[in-house]
């Protein structure tokens, strides 16, 4: 043979052993033959509820159920039971992680359970509900190689899949497999008002002598004079505050994050705030959107944490928070956690 036909030769065959290589990358391999459906798709806002539960450890149980506007969580504090409002978007990932699961069937028996972590008694068992009707349960077990990927299996069914989605980590599981009870603080929105300065139209204080109001002057819709003016008012005076001074007052107010959440009931151990031990109220105008409403209580004695309501869920805020919204455009005053004035005078022993 010559060589000529030889080199021909060759080089057709390192060119069919490139094609071969190429066609075998992964992205070029042909997913529809090794992926299923797993679970259908559905709705996310027919989903009323949410239940949640580490199998092994039961005494942790998250429950959730959609209010309007958001979601609520039940959690169990100082021996009470009781529902704070939930992270809606750590919800609304869940919900998106689950809804039209593909994956690879990897085993099938309930022989092979156990080497996926999902014998009986063992994973994390999730049901989705719409009122009393079963949308989906899912049981994940371990993670997947890669770690990005989950085993799971669905209802009763004793086929294990293979999902690209890490179900275990919205649940703050970053464990091979679920090894404790489930922890619901990370489900818990300890955000009171969720503004910016920037998006404020008006703002006030209804505390008796304590009372305040800032608004922006304007006239017919129209800034009046400098756009950048405010009006404030308080026992009976007038002034006028740049945008500067407002921005830099209310940047120490909003937004506003708790520090934790409380059982509603625990208002009454508290009291409220002031001489009257009335509860007092702060309040904000957005340009656009509806009034935002903060109910300030009492502070607890011995503590420096006070006490707010808002939109119907109870919170423990600090105390400098509430020194700020009552001293508004002062220096920090000395006053303690009943609202008393601390007025530094010493007083004469006899």
């Amino acid at each position: 043979m010559k060589k000529s036909h030889l080199t021909a030769l060759a080089i057709v065959f390192l060119g069919l052993v490139v094609l071969w290589y190429y066609e075998q990358m992964p992205e070029k391999t042909n997913v529809k033959g090794l992926y299923v459906s797993v679970s259908k798709d559905f709705d996310r806002d027919s989903i009323k509820s949410i239940e949640a539960i580490v199998l092994s450890h039961p005494e942790e149980r998250l429950e959730l159920v959609r209010q309007k506007g958001g979601w609520k969580v039940r959690l169990t504090k100082k021996g009470q039971r009781f529902w704070a409002r939930a992270k809606k978007t750590k919800v609304e990932r869940l919900l998106s992680l689950l809804a039209g699961l593909q994956g690879e069937p990897r085993a099938k028996g309930k022989k092979y359970l156990s080497t996926f972590g999902l014998d009986k008694g063992e994973g994390l068992k999730i049901t989705l509900k719409n009122g009393s009707k079963e949308v989906l349960t899912v049981t994940v077990g371990s993670k997947g190689p890669d770690w990005g990927s989950s085993f799971l299996r669905v209802g009763s069914s004793d086929t294990v899949y293979l999902v690209s989605r890490d179900i275990l980590s919205v649940f703050d599981i970053w464990s091979k497999r679920p090894e404790k009870g489930l922890d619901l603080e990370p489900w818990v929105d300890l955000d009171v008002l969720s503004v910016f300065p920037s998006g404020i139209k008006m703002c006030s204080l209804d505390a008796g002598e304590k009372s305040w109001s800032l608004s922006r002057i304007t006239k017919d819709g129209k800034a009046k004079g400098n756009p950048d003016t405010w009006r404030f008012k308080k026992g009976g005076q007038v002034t006028e505050k740049t945008s500067k001074q407002v921005m830099e007052y209310l940047s120490k107010l909003i937004p506003l994050r708790a520090k934790d959440v409380v059982p509603p009931s625990e208002g009454e151990k508290w009291g409220g705030r002031g001489s009257n031990k009335t509860p007092e109220s702060f309040s904000c105008l957005l340009k656009s959107g509806p009034l935002r409403q903060v109910e300030i209580g009492g502070c607890l004695k011995g503590s420096k944490r006070c006490l707010v309501k808002a939109n119907g869920f109870a919170y423990e805020v600090d105390y400098s928070w509430v020194q700020d919204v009552e001293n508004p455009f002062e220096k920090e005053k000395k006053v303690d956690a009943t609202g008393s004035k601390k007025t530094g005078k010493s007083v004469k022993k006899d």
